[in-house]
């Protein structure tokens, strides 16, 4: 909630952010001492605008395939799709891929980068 080296508070930066999502700020604790200011991107709206703007500005690293994992059901979701049993068994893939649990990398994402 704090940058260490200048003491500010991050709240201005994410209360932008979330006005940019359309979504609410708020706090969370984890560990029993630190202290967290979340962006509750969860609406269709906020949804919308972080497909937007990753479909226009992409990540290079593991994350840009931990986005695609993600992009898949959040698509369904907008499209009103997500709940039928056909693509439960989707959604449940690509959790299973994503962050630590990815076992399968393809960097062709990268190609013509340099």
């Amino acid at each position: 909630m704090i940058e260490p080296f200048l003491n500010l508070s991050y709240k201005d930066l994410f209360s932008k952010i979330s006005e940019f999502l359309n979504c609410n700020i708020r706090t969370s604790i984890h560990n029993k001492d630190k202290t967290y200011f979340l962006v509750d991107a969860s609406n269709r709206i906020s949804l919308k605008i972080i497909l937007d703007y990753f479909n226009n500005f992409s990540l290079y690293s593991s994350k840009h395939l931990d986005y695609k994992d993600w992009a898949s059901p959040v698509k369904l979701l907008l499209n009103n799709e997500a709940y039928l049993p056909t693509n439960i068994e989707q959604i449940v893939i690509h959790k299973s891929n994503m962050n630590s649990k990815r076992i399968n990398f393809n960097w062709d994402h990268l190609e013509g980068l340099y």
